[in-house]
């Protein structure tokens, strides 16, 4: 009996949420909330009704934003889901997505990296890992993770792709000496 009056109340308590949510007056803010992606307070409020449902909406309303651009937001929703017990390699990857996107290179890496170091069949990410090492100007990082995962996968176009990924790193970084030595001979 307990714990039906228990599911009972969860059971109203989720009802109440979202009625409170879809009037725009969730916990007694008295807030209008125009749609969920602009804001925040709504995304965080949808989370908590119930974690299944809410975990498939805050994806929605995640790729919703990327899909619009608003790089910035579903970063912040990606990284609320990837909180969640029901958090997917794939929130990781499109939390590297987001970064990348915002032109936050190294964080992207990271991101991407920690979808690799879990799981290391995820071939087409490692061109992602390379590709925000390069573009943050990190041509011997990328170079390095060129030659790490050249070994590791297994795809012929994924092997063609790091190959040509290594070559560029090595234009890069050949290029960069040859600047650095023309602007060093001019300054003297």
């Amino acid at each position: 009996m307990k714990s039906r009056s228990i599911s009972l109340f969860s059971a109203t308590l989720s009802i109440w949420l979202a009625i409170g949510i879809c009037s725009g007056k969730a916990f007694g803010q008295g807030t209008t909330v125009p749609n969920a992606i602009s804001s925040a307070s709504a995304r965080n409020q949808l989370a908590y009704l119930t974690p299944s449902l809410s975990l498939q909406s805050a994806r929605e309303v995640a790729m919703a934003a990327f899909q619009a651009k608003h790089y910035e937001t579903a970063l912040e929703q990606f990284k609320m889901i990837s909180q969640s017990a029901g958090a997917t390699l794939d929130d990781l990857y499109w939390i590297g997505e987001s970064y990348f996107h915002l032109r936050r290179f190294n964080e992207a890496a990271k991101s991407f990296e920690e979808v690799v170091d879990r799981n290391p069949r995820a071939e087409s990410v490692k061109i992602r890992v390379v590709q925000s090492y390069m573009s943050s100007n990190q041509s011997q990082v990328a170079k390095q993770k060129c030659s790490e995962y050249l070994v590791a996968v297994s795809d012929p176009g994924m092997k063609q792709q790091l190959s040509l990924l290594s070559t560029y790193c090595d234009c890069d970084t050949n290029k960069r000496v040859l600047k650095n030595t023309v602007q060093r001979g001019l300054e003297r």
